[in-house]
């Protein structure tokens, strides 16, 4: 008698814990969907402006070369004096 109230306890305690993960899996898949609307909302914007820079990178270097490679030396050079600050500052 004592080992069947027992079992029904552990049974009750296991239902309310499916029943709470259920929950949280519901939860977690509603968020998921809204993330994923979003992403797919901002998706295309992105790919624009990506094709945008490159468009415009390809028509400088067509119209300048030389201003093109001056382009590249400068940005080349701040991502290297980024990368240099990160690591000697921020890093150490």
């Amino acid at each position: 008698m004592y080992e069947d109230q027992e079992s029904e306890d552990e049974g009750l305690v296991l239902r309310s814990r499916v029943n709470s993960l259920k929950h949280v899996a519901l939860e977690i898949s509603d968020v998921l969907r809204t993330q994923n609307k979003d992403l797919q909302n901002l998706q295309p914007g992105f790919e624009n402006k990506l094709y945008q820079i490159l468009s415009n990178v390809k028509l400088i270097k067509n119209i300048k070369p030389q201003y093109f490679k001056t382009w590249l030396y400068y940005i080349g050079g701040t991502l290297l004096i980024l990368f240099l600050f990160l690591i000697l500052f921020v890093f150490s």
